[in-house]
């Protein structure tokens, strides 16, 4: 737990400071009028899109003029943030 301790904030902040990567727009978005404050949660087959979808996402709502600290993507199958069998 201590390794996670450490290495988490220079991820998120690395992950601030990280421009949605240049994909092909989908004809997609998260729905609107939805419950401020919860989660909405993107699901689908493997290698469906999901991860591209939510760059999309995160890309709209930093062009809408979002702070970035509140569109933080975080990959959790990352190799770097787990060792020797540590768990979140």
């Amino acid at each position: 737990s201590d390794h996670i301790q450490q290495i988490l904030p220079a991820k998120i902040a690395t992950a601030v400071e990280a421009a949605p990567p240049s994909l092909t727009r989908r004809d997609a978005a998260l729905p609107s009028g939805g419950a401020k404050g919860k989660a909405i949660a993107v699901i689908g087959m493997r290698r469906a899109g999901k991860t591209s979808f939510l760059h999309q996402c995160r890309a709209d709502l930093l062009a809408a003029g979002r702070p970035a600290e509140s569109l933080v993507y975080f990959n959790f199958e990352e190799g770097s943030v787990f060792r020797n069998g540590s768990s979140v």
